[in-house]
């Protein structure tokens, strides 16, 4: 019984790290996605960090965008903005 019962333990383990490792995966590739900033846009992205960041943890949260000029802000979305789905890209096509 005891055998029995460590064997479909170790299965299910087993199994639950292998979709584990798969949703890294995924993850993985969506940030391959993205594309490669640029030496200048990695240039502002630095200068924008350094001027906002105020708890100095190399990456601006909500509050510190938050108190971004306009543009400043126009600026960091140039460089940040997460890569789009193409549905979401022919989403954003349809409204304009």
């Amino acid at each position: 019984m005891k055998k029995t019962l460590l064997i479909i333990s170790v299965l299910v383990f087993g199994l639950m790290s292998t979709v584990h490792a798969g949703e890294d995966a995924a993850k993985k590739s969506e940030r391959s996605k993205r594309p490669k900033l640029t030496a200048e846009q990695q240039a502002l992205r630095k200068q924008l960090i350094e001027k906002y960041d105020t708890d100095k943890n190399r990456r601006l949260n909500k509050a510190e965008r938050a108190k971004m000029s306009e543009e400043d802000a126009r600026k960091w979305k140039s460089v940040s903005a997460p890569a789009k789905s193409k549905a979401a890209a022919d989403a954003q096509k349809s409204k304009e």
